[in-house]
C-alpha cells in the first residue's frame, strides 16, 4: 500500500495545484498537465449521493448531477438497482404524457434488468466458486441482452431530435454496461472489464458529440448573449469545445464565434438563430411542463424566457453528459491503477475506513505518493 495514501480532506498541495491549473479533474481522477494521475476521488456517503449529490469545491453543478459515481468501486449492484428504479420512475411519468401524442414507451425491459441485478447480487454471496462463476456469467448474459436492447432502441428510434426519452435510454444502457463490468471486476477479470468500459465510453461519447454539434457548435453565439454574462462565460463555453478537441483555448473559440457576428450591425441574425436553435433542440432536453404545453407553445415563448432559463439549463445538461463520459474514462484509469499497483479489485474496493470518518465527510481521497503515468486510455 506504500504507493498510495488515504485522506478525508483534500491535500493542500493538490488544492493549490488545482487553483493554479497545474492539476485538472477528469471524472473521478485528478491529473497533472502531462496526464499523470495524482489522486482518485471516491464518495463515502452513498445515501447522500443518491438523494442530493455531494458538496465539494472540486465538483461543478453538472458533475454533482451526474448519474454515475466518482469511483468504479462505489457503483455496486445495490447502487445500480436504485438508479435503475429512478430511471424507470421517470419513464413511467413520461409515459402518461407520451400516450397523449400516440408515442409508446416499453418499460417491460426494466423487470428483466432488475432480475439480472438480483442474480448478480446473489452470485457474489455464494461460497462455492463454481456456483459463483456460473451464476455471475448467467447475470452477465442478461446484462448483455439489456445492452443490445437499449443500443437498438437508441440507434433505431431515440437518437432523433424529436425523442423525448433518448437520454433515459442512454442512461439505462450505461447502467447495463456498468452492471456487466462490475461482474467482471468481482471475478477479477480486469482486462475484460477495461474492454467493456471502452465500449460503454464510446457509446456515450458518440451521442454527446451529436448533441454538442447540434446545440453548441452549430450555433455557439447564442450562449454568449449579453443577458447571460453572469451565467455563461467564454471560459465555460471553451470547456465544451475542449472536450471535443483539447487544442482549443479561449482565443480559438472566440475566433470561431467571430464568424457568427453580423458585420453589418444588424441584430436580426441573432434573433433568427435563437428561433432556429429552439426548433432543433432535442425534446429530451426539455422539461416535462414544456412538453405538456407542446413544442409549438415552446417556440412561441418570449425570447427572454428562452435566453434566461432554457439556454443555461441546456448547457448544464450537456455538461452533465460530458461528466458522465469523463467518469467512464476515469473508471478505466482506476482499473489500470489497480493493475499497476499489483492489487486485486477486492483489495482496492476496501481502501476505506469508514469508522475513521468521524466528521462524516462526503469523499475519500486516494493519493498517489508519486504522480502515476498509466497506459493511454482508449
Amino acid at each position: 500500500m506504500a504507493p498510495i495514501s488515504l485522506t478525508f480532506d483534500i491535500p493542500a498541495n493538490i488544492q493549490a495545484g488545482l487553483e493554479a491549473e497545474k492539476y485538472i479533474r477528469n471524472g473521478g481522477v485528478i491529473q497533472d498537465t502531462s496526464g499523470r494521475v495524482v489522486m482518485w476521488l471516491r464518495e463515502t456517503n452513498l445515501d447522500k449521493v443518491m438523494s442530493s449529490g455531494i458538496s465539494s469545491p472540486l465538483l461543478s453543478a453538472g458533475a454533482v448531477s451526474s448519474i454515475l459515481t466518482l469511483g468504479v468501486s462505489v457503483i455496486g449492484f445495490g447502487v445500480i438497482y436504485r438508479k435503475l428504479q429512478n430511471l424507470e420512475s421517470r419513464l413511467q411519468k413520461a409515459q402518461k404524457f407520451l400516450e397523449k401524442i400516440d408515442k409508446k414507451v416499453d418499460i417491460s425491459f426494466y423487470a428483466n434488468f432488475r432480475a439480472a441485478l438480483d442474480l448478480a447480487n446473489n452470485a457474489f454471496s455464494m461460497k462455492q466458486g463454481a456456483n459463483r462463476h456460473s451464476s455471475a456469467h448467467a447475470a452477465i448474459n442478461r446484462f448483455l441482452e439489456a445492452e443490445h436492447t437499449y443500443t437498438e432502441l437508441l440507434s433505431d428510434v431515440e437518437l432523433s431530435t424529436d425523442s423525448q426519452i433518448g437520454n433515459e435510454y442512454l442512461l439505462t444502457l450505461c447502467l447495463a454496461y456498468l452492471a456487466e463490468i462490475r461482474c467482471y471486476l468481482e471475478l477479477e477479470e480486469l482486462d475484460v472489464a477495461l474492454e467493456r468500459l471502452s465500449v460503454a465510453q464510446y457509446q456515450v461519447r458518440s451521442l454527446v458529440e451529436k448533441y454538442i454539434d447540434l446545440l453548441v457548435i452549430s450555433n455557439p453565439l447564442i450562449f454568449l448573449h449579453p443577458d447571460l454574462k453572469e451565467k455563461i462565460s467564454l471560459s465555460r463555453l471553451t470547456k465544451i469545445y475542449q472536450w471535443k478537441d483539447t487544442n482549443f483555448n479561449e482565443s480559438l473559440v472566440f475566433d470561431e464565434l467571430r464568424m457568427n457576428f453580423d458585420v453589418k450591425g444588424n441584430h436580426s441574425k441573432l434573433q433568427f438563430d435563437i428561433i432556429r436553435w429552439v426548433k432543433q433542440i432535442p425534446f429530451c432536453f426539455l422539461s416535462q411542463s414544456d412538453l405538456e404545453q407542446g413544442i409549438t407553445s415552446l417556440r412561441k415563448k418570449p425570447r427572454q424566457d428562452i435566453i434566461h432559463n432554457l439556454l443555461p439549463q441546456v448547457l448544464e445538461d450537456l455538461e452533465s453528459m460530458i461528466e458522465m463520459e469523463r467518469r467512464l474514462l476515469a473508471y478505466q484509469s482506476e482499473i489500470k491503477a489497480i493493475q499497476k499497483l499489483g492489487l486485486n479489485f477486492q483489495k482496492w474496493d476496501k481502501l476505506h475506513t469508514f469508522k475513521e470518518n468521524k466528521d462524516n465527510k462526503d469523499m475519500i481521497y486516494i493519493v498517489a505518493k508519486e504522480p502515476m503515468l498509466l497506459e493511454a486510455q482508449t
